[in-house]
């Protein structure tokens, strides 16, 4: 399916957003000589008195009951759940290297694994050799309560992840990511900790994120150069703590809209706090700055600034992959400044729900026409499926929410999307004609400003919030 012709780009420019040179800015010339190593220790862990020391083997205190334990993990590429990973004398290194368009990344995910006894904790240790432009990261998930695996959580150096509830069952994945050309990390080793702690997430209970383990993926780091104490003011320095909704009024009670509340933005208090640091989607454009939301006074937004002729400025909200059968809702408050070019031609995107790898993404919601537009489907393996479906107008200078409903899939007839503008239902039941996933690829969630580089009008505009949930009232109550 084609896109219709009043939607279609100028000739001379590319009819994806992801297609032609720039798509990502290829990565500086790095100094291949140099290499960086980097081991990252795991905490002390201390409970009820007793120091847990991590040993080969097993950790427990030497006078006390065992509260955790120390293991390192198996480095086996198995192929199956495995990404773009391989390994090569007894390191794990990317198969595929990046490109001009594209850094290469890669994950392997490691088999589930049953501590001696119960925890909520986990310190991870990881060996890693890492050229200049190379990273590696370690993710951990449990199992909950309801049998249903937790979000994936970022570990950081010398920091005890907890847990949001006790659990029988952990397992980790070390994300990689390529430098320039076929510069990779090279993985050596990963040790583990267990333990028990009282640090763990008071009673708010922590919406889980799927009811079955969701497909690995590929995540961007948090940083680039680790070991690196994060700088976002609202982020936790000594705990990874799982994202939880608002605070109640009244602590013990949850929000009404915590049941299937399962990341917000929190702008006011977090700033970029619950976002990825991933600096290459800034592509002629600077990182977007918090600022006080205007309009909306005691609330803070983030501010994108695009120059004329500027193509990227990205970010990623910290959730984790779109995976096949997921349901999810997505709302965005967004506040177009005078002299948006909302009457562009051509493609500019405000948010993506990316595709793996390159190509034009099989959802997005871009403004256009003097629209919102949600279009997709330009990419699709096999042949373009693309579509425009128009939600309602893009009116500069007043706050607008946006939310959309998207049930994944890669089956036509199962991917679903329903649309709100301002509590106004503006489409029910919408079935892309290439589904709203690739076949075989999962999706992940950018947010800001992509657009052709031909558009020579410089737009600014405010996201005052931004939230993921299981229903609509997750998103739109409280």
């Amino acid at each position: 399916m084609s896109r219709p012709a009043d939607l279609q780009a100028p000739v001379d420019r590319p009819l994806s957003p992801h297609a032609g040179p720039g798509a990502r800015p290829s990565a500086a010339p790095l100094d291949r000589d140099r290499r960086r190593r980097t081991r990252r220790r795991s905490a002390v862990l201390a409970g009820a008195g007793a120091l847990l020391a991590g040993v080969i083997g097993f950790a427990a205190s030497a006078t006390a009951l065992p509260t955790g334990e120390s293991w390192g993990a198996e480095l086996a590429v198995s192929g199956g759940d495995d990404t773009n990973v391989r390994l090569v004398n007894g390191a794990v290194r990317l198969v595929a290297p990046s490109t001009e368009k594209a850094r290469s990344e890669g994950v392997m995910l490691l088999a589930p694994r049953r501590p001696a006894v119960p925890a909520n904790a986990v310190t991870t240790e990881l060996t890693a050799d890492l050229p200049p432009g190379t990273a590696a990261r370690v993710d951990v998930r449990s199992i909950l309560p309801d049998g249903a695996w937790s979000p994936w959580f970022p570990t950081k150096d010398d920091v005890r992840t907890v847990l949001p509830a006790m659990t029988t069952q952990v397992q980790a994945r070390i994300v990689m990511l390529g430098g320039s050309g076929a510069v990779s990390p090279a993985v050596e080793r990963l040790w583990l900790t267990t333990a028990s702690t009282a640090a763990a997430p008071a009673a708010t209970p922590v919406p889980t994120t799927s009811t079955a383990a969701p497909a690995p993926g590929t995540v961007a780091p948090t940083t680039t150069k680790p070991p690196v104490t994060t700088t976002k003011p609202a982020a936790p320095t000594t705990t990874v703590i799982p994202i939880k909704p608002s605070t109640p009024t009244k602590p013990p009670a949850p929000a009404p809209a915590a049941a299937g509340r399962i990341w917000t933005a929190d702008v006011t208090k977090q700033g970029l706090g619950m976002f990825k640091d991933t600096p290459w989607n800034m592509v002629g454009a600077k990182k977007p700055t918090v600022v006080d939301a205007t309009g909306l006074p005691g609330r803070k937004a983030l501010r994108f600034t695009m120059p004329g002729g500027g193509t990227r400025a990205e970010i990623e909200p910290n959730v984790d992959n779109f995976t096949e059968g997921q349901d999810r809702f997505v709302r965005l408050s967004v506040r177009l400044a005078d002299g948006f070019p909302v009457n562009t031609d051509s493609w500019q995107l405000i948010t993506q729900f990316k595709n793996e790898g390159t190509g034009s993404p099989p959802l997005e919601l871009r403004i256009g026409k003097g629209n919102f537009v949600l279009s997709g489907g330009f990419g699709r393996p096999g042949g373009s499926r693309s579509f425009d479906k128009v939600i309602g107008p893009a009116v500069p200078g007043k706050v607008v929410t946006v939310v959309l409903r998207v049930k994944f899939s890669s089956d036509p007839s199962k991917g679903v999307v329903d649309a709100w503008l301002d509590g106004q239902q503006r489409f029910a039941g919408f079935k892309p004609p290439g589904g709203t996933l690739y076949p075989g690829m999962y999706s992940y969630w950018k947010l800001g400003l992509y657009r052709d580089k031909g558009i020579g009008t410089p737009a600014t505009y405010e996201l005052s919030d931004a939230m993921l949930g299981s229903s609509y009232a997750a998103v739109t109550t409280g």
